[in-house]
Parts: structure tokens; sequence; C-alpha cells
């Protein structure tokens, strides 16, 4: 029987089998077995990396969900820098390729990784959304009777700001409701974010692709970015998750963002492709 190594990492809470690149293998099907928390490694995706082959970048990485779609990951993409520094493959800093983005990574004495991310995209075609579907509340939207602010961080995303974060029978009623809403033509994750500060938010993640997640990189940012396009702010921010924190920082809510944390790497192992 075939077997592929992996390597079990994690970042806030946010894990991922990691597998090296290797042609001929069907990884939306290793997505979907390996992903399952019952009959596989269990995890919120795979990771799927390698040397860049095309000498713009050092890393090519790409992200697959638990149900085989493939999509953008700001936690797993510095989960994958961190295994090709201890491969070898970048050194003090470097940049990763992920779904034609590339990102700047840098690693900090205390294990942190810090990655530049590409922009956020508010508008209907980048985020994407259709906004005859929904009634509108300055930049909020109403979708399933929640407000909220839809809006790109490399992956689609529905900030709602609310005093307090939703009790259980809200959460995973709306949450499933509002990914799959007609006004997101590809689906949504939403971001339940409560401030505790003026710098500082705590929230609660449902993923597109996945359900709950204890933490989600661009779902931090989309969450940063969206309190701080209600405040007037820009700067440095801490966005807390189930899984633990993430920093955030932007000096425009157009421009790059810098997103940091600190990946693990709990165990490896291999993976039986069958026979």
């Amino acid at each position: 029987m075939r077997t592929l190594a992996f390597a079990k990492v994690e970042t806030v809470g946010n894990d991922f089998a990691l597998f090296e690149d290797e042609l001929g293998i069907d990884w939306p099907a290793v997505a979907i077995a390996a992903s399952d928390r019952r009959r596989g490694i269990g995890s919120d995706g795979i990771l799927v990396v390698g040397p860049s082959s095309s000498g713009q970048e050092d890393v090519a990485m790409r992200m697959f969900n638990p149900d085989g779609s493939e999509d953008f990951c700001g936690n797993g993409l510095r989960c994958a820098a961190d295994y090709s520094r201890r491969r070898g493959w970048v050194a003090d800093g470097g940049t990763v390729l992920q779904l034609g983005r590339r990102a700047e990574v840098k690693f900090g004495e205390d294990g942190s990784v810090s990655a530049l991310m590409p922009g956020p995209d508010w508008t209907p075609s980048g985020a994407p959304y259709r906004p005859e579907l929904a009634d509108w509340s300055g930049d909020f939207a109403v979708v399933e009777g929640v407000a909220g602010a839809p809006v790109s961080t490399g992956s689609a995303h529905f900030v709602v700001l609310k005093n307090d974060l939703p009790k259980e029978a809200e959460f995973q009623t709306l949450s499933p409701r509002i990914e799959s809403h007609p006004f997101f033509p590809e689906r949504t994750s939403v971001i339940w974010a409560q401030a505790e500060g003026e710098r500082r938010l705590r929230l609660r993640i449902w993923e597109r692709g996945v359900g709950e997640t204890l933490g989600c990189g661009t779902g931090a940012m989309a969450a940063a970015l969206v309190w701080a396009r209600a405040r007037g702010l820009t700067g440095v921010f801490e966005v807390e998750s189930r899984g633990g924190v993430q920093r955030v920082e932007f000096e425009s809510l157009e421009g790059p963002v810098w997103s940091t944390s600190t990946p693990r790497t709990p165990y490896s192992g291999l993976w039986p492709l069958g026979e």
C-alpha cells in the first residue's frame, strides 16, 4: 500500500495535515479522507507544500478544506512557512505563493511567523457578493436578519460586529445559513466579532467548507479591518479566537496586512493512499 508522509501542524488552534507536493495525487480526495476527525488524521484541511518551480518565490502552497474545495488560508500559509524553514527551503525570510498571490514571510526569535498578506477587497466582484440580494445599512448587509460586512482577505468573509458573541443555538443555526446564502455566490466564512477594547477583538468562527474552527488567519484579518473601518482606525490589533491570539497590523484599509502567530508541529506520520 502506498503511503504519504505528513506533518500535523497548527497555529491558534487551526490545524492541518501538511503533505509535500507530489504529482498524480488526487489532493481533494486526500483532504476529504484525511481531515475526517473519526476515521482520518483529523484537521481543518490539508496543506500541500513544496519548493516553487517558478523561480519568483521560494515556496508554493495549496490548501484544501475538509469538503475538498481549495481555498486561500492565512494560518496555513504561516504553518507552511514554518515547515519550509525547517526543511531548508527558506532561511530568515522568503515568499510563499498561494492561489496566485505572493506573501512575504519573516520569522521571529520566539518562533512566531509573520506574513505580509494581500490587501482586502471590499468590492462585489472581489469579495464576492451580490448586493441586490440583501438590504443594506451603510457598509453592512443584512443576511438572514444579521448585519455584517462582506470582504475578501484572500478568502471570502462576512464579519458580524456584536456587543456579545452569539449563543450556541444562534451560532449553529445562523452561521451555515449565512455561509450558503445566495448573497454569497462562492459561499462565505462567517466571523462573529466582539470588541473588548479599541484594539482587541474576540471571535467565534464559522469557516466555509469546514464549520466551526478555533482559528482563521484571513478571518482575523477581516475582523480587524471591518472593525477598523467602522472606528476610523489603523495600526496594530490583537484578535483572539478560541484557539489563541493573532496579531494583525496595517497602515491603510486598502493596502497589505501583516499577520503574526506561532505555528507548531505536534507530530508526523504516514497516510495510506490505499491500493
